[in-house]
């Protein structure tokens, strides 16, 4: 902003009196008026200094991380076939008794 002051008294060579320097004042609010409206500041977002990090690329399984993965899932499907193989034995051996249950009961030889 320039100090009106001065800048009268370095053109003119005296002091301004208080009319004229009321006067340049409102001389100049009207110029920054003016410029306000024939300028418009528009509210821009200042730039990151720093740009944001990219995303990490997802990791590429290795050979052997491919490996333990699927022996886990065997090893899951081993227990899962153990466990079905005994409730396959369970009900065997209870349809055998029932099986003889039902000679007995129809008086056939067990």
């Amino acid at each position: 902003m320039v100090n009106l002051t001065d800048t009268f008294t370095k053109t003119f060579g005296r002091p301004p009196t208080q009319s004229e320097l009321g006067n340049l004042m409102k001389l100049q609010a009207e110029q920054e008026q003016r410029k306000k409206l024939n300028n418009p500041k528009i509210a821009v977002p200042e730039p990151n200094k720093f740009k944001p990090k990219p995303a990490p690329k997802p990791k590429q399984p290795t050979r052997a991380d491919l490996i333990n993965s699927l022996n886990a899932k065997v090893a899951k499907q081993r227990n899962e076939i153990a466990r079905l193989t005994r409730l396959v034995g369970q009900l065997n051996a209870e349809k055998a008794k029932l099986l003889s249950d039902l000679k007995w009961i129809r008086g056939e030889k067990p």
